[in-house]
């Protein structure tokens, strides 16, 4: 059911079905324009979302903060976006539109051994500074944890090769980007801005409404997504080997280990531990809530986005899991190439023997998201059918409800994912407060247990 419940403005609106409804994303777009009476605050469940400033009039109608918003439900869909910068190109449902798809790696330099997978997205990025296309990044930068604020990322602006590599990889952590577009409206210059699908959109509804923002951001490139963890994922990581909640000072993900597959993630955790400060390797898959697949400290709003490789970029950046790559310890990147200019680039350094590229087909390129795209594709319809049959508000889809022809199975997998994502929150919540992780693992355990077992039948 899609209804919208009274709303006197874009800002109550936002509020009462957006936030109240558990689709915030967090992405701070709404509290990135002037005269918001949005900020960005992180919640107890370690969550960034939008909250209402104090003493700021909500009812001030002055903005329309629902066509900025990515999951408003009236702002323009992914489709209605990459339609209007990518129409004349094939199409494809679950990958959007594309000129060209690879599969890839850099050749050049250290940026594969050093980043997530094959290292095309930081190269990318220096390319472009270095041939002066763009004057600054805009991607997430590591942070030191200091007071009150424990978060390890945020957003920031790379002017430099060397700013660039020293941001590598992909961060599993949440981030919101209100602060970094108010310092592009301060800046002049051309900036290419990295981020989630979520984001990407979020900054091309930026980008319709704001002629500064639209005028500097000259190119936008999309990280393949499964979903947004919580803060609290990271600090269950480090519970596990002996860095207590809280503690984590920093932390590498992505380690690569020689002989492993690109598959098998490590992190490195660092953190105090007995009073001393220690740095652990984990193997997250080997750990309660490591399995990516079971949703643990997902975001609500993850659950209903229809978009995992970012259909609304100029090109997108994820892993390419195909049986010929996946086992190569050193990685490699799916691209999905939107842009004519960034492809002339790409086949220049493949001239060149920077890079290596593979051309791959469109079935090729679904299958390697394969699971990514059935869950928004067929687990998505079957969760907004949850919605319509608890009457529920929900913001309008691509994907429409359905709850027939599904077999249990799926049904079942999906629903339990709902159970183990929702209730993965508030029992680490009270864990911590009895600082207690069996706690936890009691609680987690039996939900992990059998969405194993129904996988298996």
């Amino acid at each position: 059911m899609n209804r919208e419940l009274p709303a006197e403005n874009s800002a109550r609106y936002l509020v009462e079905n957006v936030r109240n409804g558990g689709y915030c994303i967090g992405c701070g777009a709404c509290a990135s324009v002037e005269q918001t009476p949005f900020e960005m605050y992180v919640n107890a469940f370690g969550c960034i979302s939008a909250r209402i400033k104090q003493g700021a009039n909500i009812d001030d109608p002055s903005v329309d903060l629902r066509r900025i918003c990515p999951f408003s439900g009236t702002s323009l869909n992914e489709t209605e976006i990459s339609r209007s910068h990518f129409d004349a190109m094939d199409y494809s449902d679950g990958i959007g539109h594309h000129l060209s798809l690879y599969a890839g790696y850099v050749v050049e330099g250290d940026f594969r051994s050093q980043g997530s997978s094959g290292g095309m997205a930081t190269w990318l990025a220096t390319e472009l500074l270095s041939t002066n296309i763009v004057d600054g990044i805009v991607h997430v930068h590591q942070r030191s944890p200091d007071g009150e604020d424990r978060r390890l990322f945020e957003y920031g602006i790379s002017t430099s090769v060397e700013a660039v590599k020293r941001h590598t990889k992909s961060q599993y952590y949440p981030i919101e980007m209100s602060e970094v577009v108010r310092q592009i409206r301060a800046r002049e210059g051309r900036y290419a801005f990295i981020g989630l699908p979520c984001f990407v959109k979020a900054m091309r509804l930026l980008m319709e409404n704001d002629p500064v923002v639209a005028d500097r951001v000259v190119y936008c490139i999309s990280l393949v997504c499964g979903h947004l963890k919580s803060m609290r994922w990271t600090d269950l990581l480090g519970w596990h080997i002996g860095i207590a909640p809280l503690s984590i000072s920093r932390i590498g993900f992505r380690e690569k280990i020689e002989g492993k597959p690109a598959s098998e993630y490590f992190f490195r955790l660092t953190g105090e531990v007995q009073g001393k400060t220690e740095s652990k390797l984990v193997r997250v898959s080997s750990k309660l809530g490591g399995s990516w697949e079971q949703g643990y400290f997902m975001y609500e709003a993850c659950d209903y986005c229809d978009d995992i490789v970012g259909e609304t970029a100029d090109l997108s950046v994820g892993d390419a899991w195909l049986p010929e790559y996946s086992h190569d310890s050193g990685g490699t990147n799916l691209l999905i190439v939107r842009n004519r200019e960034l492809q002339a680039i790409l086949k220049r350094a493949k001239t060149e023997g920077r890079i290596m590229l593979d051309g791959l087909t469109e079935t090729q390129a679904l299958n390697s998201q394969l699971g990514g795209i059935r869950h928004r594709r067929e687990g998505l319809a079957y969760r907004l059918w949850l919605k319509e049959k608890a009457h529920a508000w929900y913001p309008k889809k691509r994907i429409e409800p359905q709850g027939d022809g599904l077999s249990l199975k799926r049904k079942a997998i999906y629903y339990l994912r709902l159970l183990i994502a929702r209730r993965s929150h508030r029992e680490f919540l009270r864990a911590t407060a009895w600082n207690s992780l069996l706690l936890f693992k009691l609680k987690m355990h039996p939900l992990t247990s059998m969405y194993k077992y129904i996988k298996k039948v």
